[in-house]
């Protein structure tokens, strides 16, 4: 390619990137400029659907997206922001013409209710511009509302078509759910809790009792691992890479609790089977969840409870149990059957798509919806374990708004598998083989690929960002607060294309301003607070935007140091944040103190020997860190404290902060080591997302590591301390 050619190809692929939401430069947490390459850009522009090989490749690509554009005179998505609904409202037509025209339209607008008004109007456009706002007709209320029909403008007509959001300028603050009171909950990862009465790993029976035992606590919430679905088999069982962001884990369900257990007399017998109970007492005492084997015994029980449902509507079809199961059925419609008809196909063929014979492979295929048909019993058997788990866990969410404050805190995942449910399900939406990630940082010298396909940002919005509101709605049923796992994602993602390593990825921005519209009018509409998991890499002005949007941040006492390192003090924490200790993705307080997670990484060969040293020398001196700084806060520590009075000191220094919320793992209430995910670290080298809890569930009330705590957090809570604000 000649030299002037070469140069002309890469100004247009840097204009096309740009143009894409491709981010050409972005600082890394050291503050260094980072270049993208032409590669690395041409091969995210491709993953965004713009292919652009070739000598003119890029320039092409920019010509036909500057026709859409010119085609296109109204957005996609529009967002209005208001806290006094309903209000009045103008849309923006985009007519990018020179000189006199006169502007017509015709136009229909239908409110979420159904309602719908129809109005017209004509305009002249005398001078160049490149929009028109266009006043509705009658002030409108919060809500996803369409605006459809023509405009005529430069001699032609076209039709247009647009979401409109009309959203709050904030999700529900923590100010309007607790005042400004200061509270505490239990942060729990439910399939680790042990207890004597769950099938081999936590379920909703045992977050029942977590609801209660927080409250006699006096905490406002109980917070959750996601509870996406997952295949529960081989190496994945991480709750942060699930089948499916929009439905749960029959994981969790509470066999015993479901009604149609006590009316299927097969079971009923099954309970004093010896067999059965020496299963169930097995998968109890194992120190490692056994996903498949828990998941084999809860099956055999829900099966026969199914077909007793099928029974029961056939006799009598409209009793309050059916008559919900429809109700559930119509609000989830073919996002449901899908999902549904996805799980019955993996039961046959595996839990990834891409490995189903071909005929299988695309969700709207004629053989789907006659495998859907032919094992329909199979198809709806999917169903009612989500109407089940939704029905368990809408009576918990009440039981738990009722006893807390804040009720049952929930946690939503970045994204889900390659080969799952949501990408079959939506196959037009996600960037086959690009994946999620992070550049490097001090966390990972190569950065971090989390193997997750990312949707894209101009599919998003010209799905009227369909699958982003089931999500939030699904993410925010029965809940009262949420936690959003890499909150940046909502304004950009790194993308890791194809054949690369995070080394050579890029950021692609989203359109944030639509996307946290959404997220507002949600947590407005359920009164659900929303933080924001915003640690590692992270953008200029985030927090402005996060604050803005009454979007709560996240601190952990492992990584609020200063520059040289040092702890910093309570009063410097920011008080509008949850705080932490330890996250799913660090040890313990007490694993943190003895080195535990770092023995680990040693055995399994994780670092070398000279890394290995290097760590352990950083811990011993962030040990004596934070030592002083629990010291400086009136909170020492004996010369090797005792497990007890190691995390009282810690989770009080914490109470003695800003933030309003502060969160307290059930590990470190039960003096766990040992972490349960050991990032980095391959499931066949290392099993994270099985370690149980060591201390049952029965027997937490009474722990002295758990009063210990308690008491701690408590006193200095009550008191203020220093940062008290």
């Amino acid at each position: 390619m000649p030299r002037r050619e070469s140069v002309s190809r890469a100004a247009d692929l840097r204009r096309l990137a740009d143009r894409i939401g491709i981010i050409p430069e972005y600082r890394d947490m050291w503050g260094n400029p980072q270049q993208l390459s032409g590669d690395t850009q041409e091969a995210v522009a491709e993953a965004l659907g713009f292919p652009c090989g070739g000598a003119n490749g890029p320039r092409e690509r920019l010509a036909e997206l500057e026709a859409a554009d010119t085609d296109r005179l109204l957005e996609p998505v529009g967002v209005h922001w208001t806290d006094a609904p309903p209000a009045a409202v103008a849309t923006r037509l985009c007519v990018p013409v020179g000189g006199r025209c006169r502007v017509e339209w015709q136009l229909r607008l239908t409110l979420e209710s159904g309602e719908t008004t129809a109005f017209e109007g004509t305009r002249p456009l005398s001078e160049r511009r490149d929009g028109m706002r266009i006043p509705l007709p009658h002030p409108v209320p919060w809500g996803y509302h369409r605006l459809d029909g023509t405009v005529r403008a430069d001699g032609r007509a076209r039709g247009v078509h647009q979401l409109l959001i009309v959203a709050p300028t904030s999700c529900v603050t923590v100010e309007e759910r607790l005042g400004r009171r200061r509270a505490f909950g239990i942060v729990a990862n439910l399939y680790a809790v042990r207890s004597g009465r769950n099938w081999g790993a936590g379920d909703f029976g045992d977050l029942r009792t977590l609801v209660q035992l927080t409250a006699d606590w006096g905490g406002a919430f109980i917070g959750v691992n996601p509870l996406h679905a997952i295949s529960n088999t081989g190496l994945d069982v991480s709750p942060y890479s699930p089948l499916s962001r929009l439905f749960r884990n029959p994981l969790y369900l509470d066999v015993e609790a479901v009604p149609e257990w006590r009316d299927a007399p097969d079971m009923r017998d099954r309970t004093t089977d010896p067999a059965f109970r020496k299963m169930l007492d097995a998968l109890r005492n194992r120190d490692r969840i056994d996903y498949e084997g828990v998941m084999a015994a809860k099956r055999t029980a829900l099966a026969p409870c199914h077909d007793r449902f099928q029974q029961l509507r056939a006799e009598r079809p409209m009793p309050p149990r059916t008559a919900a199961y429809r109700t559930y059925r119509q609000r989830h419609g073919d996002v449901l059957d899908r999902f549904a008809t996805f799980m019955a196909l993996a039961d046959r063929f595996g839990p990834d798509w891409r490995e189903w014979p071909e005929r299988y492979r695309t969700s709207d295929a004629a053989d789907v919806e006659e495998f859907r048909r032919e094992q329909n019993d199979a198809v709806d058997f999917h169903r009612y374990l989500q109407y089940e788990l939704d029905r368990q866990l809408s009576m918990l969410g009440t039981a738990a708004r009722t006893a807390l404050p804040i009720g049952l805190f929930g946690d939503l995942a970045l994204g889900s598998t390659p080969g799952g449910a949501d990408t079959w399900g939506f196959p037009d939406l996600f960037a086959a083989g690009t994946r999620l990630g992070a550049p490097p940082d001090d966390y990972s010298a190569t950065g971090q690929d989390w193997g997750l396909p990312p949707a894209r940002p101009r599919e998003l919005r010209e799905s009227g960002h369909r699958y982003w509101i089931a999500l939030v709605q699904s993410a925010m049923r029965h809940v009262g607060a949420i936690r959003l796992d890499h909150v940046m994602g909502l304004f950009r993602q790194f993308w890791i294309p194809p054949g690369a390593d995070a080394t050579s990825g890029a950021y692609v921005r989203f359109p944030a301003a639509e996307l946290l519209a959404i997220l507002a009018l949600e947590s407005r509409r359920n009164r659900v607070l929303v933080v924001g998991e915003d640690l590692g890499t992270v953008p200029r002005g985030l927090s402005t935007s996060l604050r803005r949007r009454g979007i709560l941040s996240t601190r952990v006492l492992y990584f609020e140091r200063d520059a040289r390192g040092r702890f910093k003090p309570s009063n410097a924490y920011s008080a509008r944040a949850i705080a932490t200790v330890t996250t799913h993705d660090h040890p313990p307080l007490a694993g943190f103190w003895r080195g535990a997670d770092l023995d680990l990484k040693a055995r399994v060969e994780a670092l070398d020997s000279d890394d290995i040293s290097s760590a352990r020398a950083d811990r011993a001196l962030a040990r004596k860190r934070l030592r002083s700084r629990l010291a400086a806060e009136g909170l020492p520590l004996d010369d090797d404290p005792a497990p007890e009075q190691l995390a009282a000191a810690a989770h009080g220094f914490l109470a003695r902060t800003p933030a309003p919320l502060i969160g307290i793992a059930l590990d470190d209430l039960t003096g766990e080591r040992v972490p349960v995910n050991l990032p980095g670290v391959a499931m066949d080298r290392h099993p994270s997302w099985t370690r149980r809890g060591s201390v049952p569930l029965e027997e937490l009330d009474s722990s002295p590591m758990a009063r210990a705590v308690l008491e701690s957090v408590e006193n200095r809570r009550l008191a203020g301390g220093a940062g008290r604000g």
